[in-house]
């Protein structure tokens, strides 16, 4: 697995973007507001703000991973080895809007982490 991006639940995507950007001087690679989600350059990896309101009830300051399985890799047999360690999803395995497939699990301090297809 590659870890894709971090995403954080924000109360005011603006002000954070602005934050992110002004404050810590990382690069916005897009916002769009209709989907409240704003995508910051973290060098390698992504920083994706989620606007709570689009969030689905998360809560401000949730934080997940997401990581990505390579090209051929199929989620299915991820899923069914996590199973065997003990590990059940939270959420999913569901479609996202870019067309993949994503299954969620809670960590050990409930942070999101996410497996989606390549």
């Amino acid at each position: 697995m590659i870890l894709s991006h971090i995403s954080l639940v924000v109360r005011d995507i603006r002000r954070s973007t602005e934050f992110y950007s002004s404050k810590l001087g990382l690069d916005i690679i897009s916002v769009n507001h209709e989907m409240g989600l704003a995508k910051i350059s973290l060098g390698m990896l992504e920083l994706h703000l989620l606007d709570k309101v689009h969030a689905g009830g998360r809560p401000s300051g949730e934080f997940a991973f997401n990581f990505r399985l390579p090209d051929g890799r199929k989620i299915e047999s991820e899923i069914a080895g996590l199973k065997e360690v003990g590990l059940n999803p939270v959420l999913g395995p569901i479609a996202t809007r870019d067309g993949r497939t994503a299954v969620s699990y809670a960590g050990t301090e409930n942070e999101r982490i996410e497996i989606s297809s390549g």
